[in-house]
Order: structure tokens, then sequence, then C-alpha cells
């Protein structure tokens, strides 16, 4: 199967929480930094740049679902608040 994007991510600590997420929920993803994303990330340890985040197309309904209902989660949270 190919890969399709499922996201854009625009800080470490979103790409983190996505990361935990599909690792739980078993879907495969592959990450890609835009710009010059990868080499300022090996020089300063985190990227300014925007990362796109794949998974495969077959797993894409699934990964969809599960990034619906977490940012469904978030928002109600901060409504509760």
């Amino acid at each position: 199967a190919g890969a399709a994007l499922l996201t854009t991510v625009h800080s470490r600590e979103e790409l983190l929480g996505l990361e935990a997420l599909l690792r739980a929920e078993e879907i495969p993803y592959r990450l890609v930094e835009r710009g010059a994303g990868a080499p300022v990330k090996v020089i300063a340890g985190f990227s300014v740049y925007d990362t796109d985040v794949f998974v495969r197309e077959d797993r894409l309904s699934d990964a969809q679902t599960l990034l619906q209902a977490t940012v469904e989660a978030a928002e109600q949270e901060e409504v509760d608040e």
C-alpha cells in the first residue's frame, strides 16, 4: 500500500503526541520534515519547520478517525475548563 498524508504538525509537542497515538494503535507512519527541517533538527535538536505525517493508505481512515477523536476531546477539555 502507498502512503497518504494524514496531517502536518507545527510543534514538537504536537508531533510527540501524534506519534504516541499512532504507535498505541499500531498504525505505521512516516515523518517528512519540510524545508531545511532535518539538518536543523540534527544540529539544534529540534526543527522550526513543519513535519508532514504520512500513514499507509489502507490505514488512513483509522488514523483520521483517531486524530479527529483526539482533537474533539482536546476541544471539549478547553470548553470544560
